[in-house]
Formats: C-alpha cells, structure tokens, sequence
C-alpha cells in the first residue's frame, strides 16, 4: 500500500496485513526476542476461499481504505483495511473470481475469473448498501469447505509464530555470514603474507647464490 503495508494470502487460507512496525519490509528494523513477543499481530480478513484458482488481493480506495479479494464462491469481497470489517459482497462471476484490480484515481474495479469477460465496478449511489441477505450462508460454506480440505488449520498466533522464527533464523543467518566473511578475509591476509615470506626467502637465496 502507499503506507508500505503487505497483504499476504495463502493457499486455502485467510488473507493477513502486515505493517512496517511488525518488523517486516526491505531494510527490517532489529528486535530483541523480548519486544518479538509485543509486537502486534497482523490484520485477517475472513469470508473468501481462496483454493481451487490464484487469487490476487488488493488495496482499494484512494488512501488504500478497504481490502479486495476474489473467491471460489464466485464474489468479489470487499473490507475495511481497519479492523477487517465486511462492507460489500458481490457476485462476480458464475464460478470463480480471481483478479481484482483498482483504478490507480477514480472509484473504479475491474474483475475477472472463469468466464471469458472483465467487469467493471463503479458506485452509483451515496448510500450504503447492506450485505447479501445469503452472505453469511456462503461464508460459512467457505469455511467449512477450507476447514474440511486443510489437514491443518492456522490461526493467527501460528502464523506470527512462524514469522518470528523465521525472521530468528534470517537474523542468525546473517550474523553467521559476517562471521564467515571476516574469516575469510582474515585467511586471505594470511595467505598473502606467508606468500610474501615464500617470494622473500626465494629473493634472499637468489642474492646468497649471486654472492657466493
């Protein structure tokens, strides 16, 4: 997003936010272990399934506000990006749902999926539609349906989990490296000087041998 935010979504999963001061980006800020445990735990946004296609999840709104995704369902979801609230449920396709791209200016959506057509979403109205009066029959479908196909199912604390570990592992990698490095660098001064000893006593013997 333009706030440097990651949406992630995983293969029959939910879809999860990340943000800068969980310690994540291109140039991560260093944590002790202690402030790992109080760091926040990433945004989730529940309803969709995500299995049988790719889907693409994405930012909407001119400062990034809500949070899109497709779903097997056939239904365009749309969120809150802050506190994951469900705003909007849309049918989108027949089948399935896949791509959802936003107009980098004006309220615009674009869709895809199965069928061989791209759709384009636009408000036409101030007010505020309510939800599908069969939404919640269909998220429960979707959950049910990811539950039953996943041999494990995991929570958000399992996932931040598994991201700590893993940003352990990264940060000990790292060190490991340096580590590495300095002694190479340190054997390659060794070489070099046992090779300048080496070119030393080979001039001393010539000179001995010229002298005598």
């Amino acid at each position: 997003s333009k706030a440097g935010e990651l949406l992630v979504s995983y293969n029959d999963e939910l879809i999860y936010l990340f943000e800068k001061n969980m310690g994540y980006g291109s140039s991560p800020v260093s944590v002790s272990p202690e402030k790992l445990q109080e760091m926040e735990e990433p945004q989730v946004y529940i309803g969709h399934r995500n299995a049988q296609t790719v889907k693409g999840v994405n930012f909407f709104g001119p400062n990034d506000e809500y949070v899109t995704s497709g779903s097997d369902c056939g239904h365009i979801f749309i969120w809150k990006k802050k506190g994951g609230k469900l705003v909007r449920a849309m049918v989108g396709d027949r089948r399935v749902v896949n791509q959802l791209e936003s107009h980098p200016h004006i309220p615009l959506l674009a869709s895809c999926g199965i069928e061989k057509s791209v759709k384009l979403w636009t408000p036409m109205s101030n007010d505020v539609l309510s939800l599908p009066e069969k939404i919640d029959k269909v998220m429960e479908l979707n959950r049910v349906g990811r539950e039953d196909q996943s041999r494990v199912t995991l929570t958000p604390d399992v996932i931040m989990h598994v991201l700590r570990l893993q940003r352990r592992q990264t940060s000990a990698f790292t060190e490991r490296r340096y580590v590495s490095t300095d002694i190479g660098s340190d054997e390659g001064n060794d070489a070099h000087f046992i090779a300048s000893l080496v070119a030393n006593d080979d001039e001393s013997s010539d000179r001995e041998c010229t002298v005598s």
